[in-house]
């Protein structure tokens, strides 16, 4: 296959048009794809994806995609659970195709998922395109990688990233002298975090900037008609939430990066598509945390298996703080009494295995096992129903487990001492 130049791709994919090839050639003493940039005519995200055709072209690697829908993989995948139920657990009973049929299912989950580290690729590529149009300094610093989550997912959060990153830079930070004047690193930080919380999935785009300018929102909602109301009348959420407001900007003229109305607005509509929310925290002179909240449909986490009577449950190991033996049952829940039609509720003996949570509560369990990275997905319906289900995970044995949120149960839950 013949290798086309960067020009090609670009008209071909629809990226650019004829008159904005010609626009930068006339003056190319520089590579294509950084004229293009330069001259705002096309989008640097799409300018890597191109450059990445371009090469896999150059070395005679196939191009061709093959676009799967995730309900078809996940469908395909239970399938395969259920052979795999069918002929058993027992590693001395399973028949030599077992180890086969536990490699396909395992290929299917790779298939299904993709590593956050590339929305944080894309958000690297947008800090530093932003930050050099708009002559700030800005650090990007990435926290969560390693984290693999459902690929639909990683496209939608990459999209929601992108606008929060040129958001931080064109709002958040300030001029590099500014900053000096402010007693400030002259570069600013950006803090991007994702992270799993019960069955949630969140992520976070933090800034060290100048803060929501909370009257400056106050006076263009005025403006736009959108509040009738005294400044003193208003507190600092119901502000924020102007921002999410479709066309609603603090800029009196548009730049390349915002003013144009298009923005936060898209990142909330992004969220509550996939049935999350957004949340906004500023402090004046500190900076602003975005933080996008979406439920994990699919995704490997690293989970604990933990005994209750007769009954095992999956917990994220992420949110576990400490596991000990101990005889004092002062603040304990009884576990047990979660699962009660597993065996007969007998009193629970010292010692106790305390297992306690990010969250603050603390358990009494029977028994711990060690933890398995396994992929974790959203539970049936039947079980999706029960309180403190978040999803259900298979383990390298065999055995399904329900993925449950000890935290969530805490509310509900039987206190030791009173067993």
């Amino acid at each position: 296959m013949t290798a086309k130049n960067l020009g090609e791709i670009l008209l071909e994919q629809g990226i650019i048009d004829r008159d904005a090839l010609d626009r930068a050639l006339q003056i190319q003493n520089r590579r294509l794809g950084e004229i293009l940039i330069e001259e705002r005519l096309a989008d640097p995200v799409a300018i890597a994806q191109a450059l990445k055709f371009q090469a896999r072209a150059r070395t005679g690697r196939r191009t061709t995609r093959l676009s799967v829908e995730t309900a078809a993989l996940d469908d395909i995948l239970r399938r395969l659970e259920h052979l795999e139920d069918q002929v058993g657990v027992d590693p001395a009973q399973a028949p030599p195709y077992l180890s086969s049929l536990t490699s396909l299912r395992q290929s299917v989950e790779l298939l299904m998922l993709e590593p956050v580290d590339t929305i944080f690729n894309k958000a690297r590529w947008i800090a530093e395109h932003a930050s050099g149009e708009l002559g700030k300094t800005v650090k990007l610093v990435c926290e969560g990688g390693g984290i693999t989550i459902d690929r639909m997912l990683v496209e939608e959060l990459a999209d929601m990233a992108l606008h929060l990153v040129r958001n931080a830079i064109d709002h958040g930070l300030e001029a590099p002298g500014d900053r000096v004047s402010a007693a400030k690193d002259s570069t600013g930080t950006i803090r991007m975090g994702v992270a799993t919380y019960g069955g949630r999935l969140v992520l976070s785009v933090t800034d060290d900037g100048r803060g929501i300018d909370e009257d400056a929102v106050f006076e263009r909602a005025v403006q736009k008609g959108l509040l009738a109301a005294g400044r003193d009348e208003v507190d600092s959420q119901a502000l924020f939430r102007f921002l999410f407001t479709p066309g609603f900007s603090t800029r009196e003229s548009a730049t390349a990066l915002s003013g144009r109305g298009v923005g936060l607005d898209v990142v909330e509509a992004a969220a509550i598509r996939l049935g999350g929310d957004v949340g906004v925290t500023s402090q004046k002179g500190s900076g602003a945390t975005f933080r996008i909240s979406v439920p994990l449909q699919s995704a490997r986490l690293t989970v604990l298996p933990l005994r209750a009577g007769d009954e095992w449950v999956a917990v994220n190991a992420a949110e576990i703080t400490a596991i000990e033996r101990t005889s004092d049952p002062a603040g304990l829940l009884l576990a047990a009494s979660m699962f009660p039609g597993s065996a007969p509720l007998a009193p629970a003996r010292a010692p106790f295995l305390k297992v306690e949570c990010l969250g603050g509560s603390r358990w009494a369990f029977d028994e711990v096992g060690q933890p398995e990275d396994v992929l974790v997905r959203e539970a049936s319906a039947f079980a999706k129903g029960s309180h403190g289900v978040i999803g259900g995970a298979r383990m390298r044995s065999g055995r399904s487990m329900l993925l449950v949120d000890l935290e969530l149960l805490s509310a509900i839950a039987t206190p030791l001492s009173t067993t």
